[in-house]
């Protein structure tokens, strides 16, 4: 369908792998969202939910800190780590793309889940502060299934539109 809508407008700087490619960002951009979308509006309304935001909040403080500089006010601090979360996560769950449209799907969820899974274990290991994501296990379990539902979004989103292209 995208192929098709390339070549009625005569977009001919997309051809073959660039326009999986696009597809793939574009699946991996989708699952970013909806990650997002589920985390922001859960916080709203747990005391439980993960706060994976204030995380890649700290992790822009303590880099602005160590070069020596005052860190963004609150908003601009969220704003981003926002901005880069959608970035990361879009690069990251593209590769659901990597095994192609009837794999996606699985690919999506395995990525997503490990990402869910380091989410969980890593922050301590860089000096960044766990109980964002994991300060009870509840709250641990959220952050994995919140980051697996983001890798089969983009799986399902991959899979749909490159069905043909595959």
């Amino acid at each position: 369908m995208f192929a098709a809508f390339c070549e009625k407008f005569n977009i001919k700087f997309l051809r073959g792998n660039e326009i999986l490619m696009l597809k793939a960002l574009a699946s991996g951009l989708f699952g970013a969202v909806v990650l997002n979308l589920v985390h922001e509006t859960v916080r709203q309304f747990s005391d439980q939910a993960p706060h994976v935001d204030l995380l890649g909040q700290q992790a822009i403080a303590e880099t602005y800190e160590y070069f020596g500089t005052e860190p963004p006010a609150k908003n601009e601090l969220y704003a981003m780590a926002l901005t880069g979360d959608l970035t990361s996560n879009a690069a990251y769950y593209s590769l659901a793309a990597a095994g192609g449209a009837k794999n996606a799907v699985l690919t999506g969820t395995i990525l997503g889940a490990a990402a869910g899974i380091g989410a969980v274990y890593l922050p301590d290991k860089i000096g960044l502060r766990s109980r964002y994501a994991a300060k009870t296990p509840q709250r641990a379990a959220m952050t994995v299934a919140y980051y697996t539902l983001g890798g089969v979004a983009a799986g399902v989103a991959y899979s749909l539109i490159a069905e043909k292209d595959d």
